[in-house]
């Protein structure tokens, strides 16, 4: 006996699917992982040029490989433990403050100024 509601066609508006928090939310993840990763382009490359004169473009084409590859290794392995442990809302709030935390260690935050002689030269 087949299905009764096979065929049938689910209708709902792209609005409603919208109002949703979740997905919300998720979209906002996507949108500030995405203006992360194109903010480092234009801001961190003349950086590292001025300060390691001995880097080559090469070098500089891999350093930016080097993010956005381990980003792309690891974005499945992630929303795989999250399908697996149901803790999505944790690990999305976790990975944002490390996000924070880490964008303002990279290259020349004015945010550290006073603790730049705690840091490695």
């Amino acid at each position: 006996m087949a299905d009764e509601n096979e065929g049938e066609k689910k209708t709902g508006s792209l609005l409603s699917l919208l109002k949703l928090p979740v997905i919300i939310f998720t979209c906002g993840l996507g949108v500030v992982m995405a203006s992360t990763i194109s903010f480092l382009d234009p801001v961190l490359q003349p950086y590292l040029a001025k300060k390691y004169k001995y880097l080559t473009p090469t070098h500089m084409g891999l350093i930016f490989l080097l993010f956005t590859s381990v980003y792309a290794i690891l974005a499945p392995l992630w929303g795989w433990m999250a399908d697996k442990k149901k803790a999505m809302r944790f690990m999305m709030i976790t990975g944002l403050i490390i996000l924070t935390a880490s964008t303002v260690m990279i290259g020349p935050s004015p945010l550290l100024t006073d603790y730049l002689n705690v840091l490695p030269k």
